[in-house]
């Protein structure tokens, strides 16, 4: 025996065509969202339709931004998906987008998950994915890598007499100065001096004190041209 009308909970269903094309929602999720509602006591008051194909512009999009307004106008607490990708595919998405329904006192509910709960992704679960996506990029990275030193060889990194012959010939001159005139002039002072006449690292600050006790104990500019 069916709830009476008056006691059922509002609720708004929220599809996903990830095709693009008519924004329509699929027959099956339809079906899944309205099996689901009469079966724990809501009404689906609205149903709002994505059609875009991916996660980034699904916050901007005209049907999520349609979806927030009629909760707030009808006070509806209850979003229904079909699954919990129809929000999105990316679990971190899934996770702070229900957690951010959730600190509205909205619930995002899967009607496909065993027991149609919330929409919950762990901390654990998180990390987890994190650490793959990390782990699958490298993989690639290092495939690229060894395919590039098998054409070119392998790659020798530049030290600072190529990358920044006239900090270090500077470095120098400062450096043979002090003993010369003997004054101490420490490796701090002497990355201030360089930073006064323009000379900064890569990350465009002055040169670390053991960045500058490498120039002087490198190569001259000189010998190494």
């Amino acid at each position: 025996m069916g709830m009476s009308s008056g006691k059922l909970k509002p609720a708004v269903a929220f599809y996903r065509r990830r095709g693009g094309g008519t924004p329509a929602a699929l027959p099956s999720e339809r079906a899944s969202v309205e099996s689901f509602a009469a079966l724990h006591g809501f009404t689906v008051t609205f149903e709002f339709v994505y059609a875009g194909a991916s996660d980034e512009a699904l916050f901007d999009s005209e049907a999520f931004n349609a979806m927030l307004e009629c909760i707030g106008a009808k006070s509806a607490a209850t979003v229904i998906v079909a699954s919990d990708t129809t929000f999105s595919l990316d679990p971190l998405v899934q996770s702070v987008g229900a957690a951010q329904f959730r600190r509205h006192g909205i619930s995002l509910i899967a009607a496909e998950t065993s027991d149609a709960q919330a929409i919950t992704t762990s901390p654990e679960q998180i990390v987890d994915h994190v650490f793959e996506l990390r782990e699958r990029f490298e993989a690639h990275l290092a495939r690229m890598e060894a395919r590039r030193r098998l054409k070119f060889g392998p790659q020798r990194r530049k030290n600072y007499v190529e990358m920044f012959p006239e900090a270090v010939s500077l470095a120098k001159s400062i450096h043979e100065r002090s003993l010369r005139d003997g004054v101490r002039t420490s490796l701090r002072e002497m990355s201030a001096m360089l930073a006064q006449q323009g000379h900064f690292n890569n990350a465009g600050k002055p040169y670390h004190p053991d960045e500058v006790r490498r120039m002087i104990k490198g190569p001259d500019p000189l010998c190494a041209a």
